[in-house]
């Protein structure tokens, strides 16, 4: 059990954070796995609620998201559940 899972809505208060919400990081792990080619696998260690994975998975990568809060994964999978289905990933 993680310390995230302390709480099963604690993913929304992380994304809610302006420390997460607000970083400039995604933009640069986007144009990386773009480096590497369109398309492309990406693996994300230590995924969370998504913050990055979706923004890659919406860039055309197929990304695969480990972590070890299954409370944040599962916020994960609510977001990704309510991503349009073209720009969901898999």
């Amino acid at each position: 059990m993680s310390s995230y899972d302390v709480a099963a809505d604690f993913g929304s208060y992380y994304d809610a954070a302006p420390v997460y919400a607000e970083r400039a990081d995604v933009a640069f792990y986007v144009d990386e796995a773009g480096r590497a080619g369109e398309g492309r696998e990406v693996l994300e260690v230590g995924s969370g609620t998504g913050r990055l994975t979706l923004p890659l998975a919406r860039a055309g990568h197929r990304v695969i998201g480990v972590d070890q809060s299954s409370a944040m994964l599962q916020w994960a999978r609510t977001k990704l559940a309510a991503e349009p289905e073209e720009g969901a990933g898999e």
